[in-house]
């Protein structure tokens, strides 16, 4: 693999994880938009306006679990072999720097202020790191 795929290939905990944010977002808006409008959260005062919007917010709701289902156990999968392939380095040190990197989340900057390094050292140490990362 070349240093592009492997970053790519690490990149995907943290897209996975964003994905699974997006829809517990979407989720929390569709259910507040249900409760708002529902004649019982007091905004619709028992309407077919308010009706209709409860019935699409049920609508989106149903849509999104479905594919929550469906797309979260692919990300959580997309997780772990990230995971497992950073546990299988030898080196401790690259597997920090990738883990904060492509785990936690953390920019080179921060990974180098962390670590009392400079953000060049860093680069340096990244593309080290992924050169003896075996995907």
């Amino acid at each position: 693999m070349t240093y592009e795929e492997k970053r790519e290939y690490l990149y995907q905990y943290q897209d996975a994880k964003r994905e699974m944010q997006a829809y517990m977002t979407d989720l929390e808006f569709w259910r507040s938009v249900g409760e708002s409008t529902s004649p019982s959260g007091g905004c619709g005062f028992g309407t077919s306006t308010s009706g209709s919007k409860v019935e699409s917010a049920s609508v989106h709701i149903a849509d999104l679990e479905r594919d929550m289902a469906r797309d979260i156990q692919f990300c959580k999968e997309k997780q772990k072999e990230v995971r497992n392939a950073l546990k299988r380095m030898r080196t401790g040190k690259y597997k920090a720097l990738l883990c904060d990197i492509y785990i936690a989340g953390m920019s080179k900057l921060q990974a180098a202020n962390e670590r009392g390094m400079s953000v060049r050292s860093i680069n340096n140490m990244h593309r080290r790191a992924l050169s003896i990362l075996d995907i």
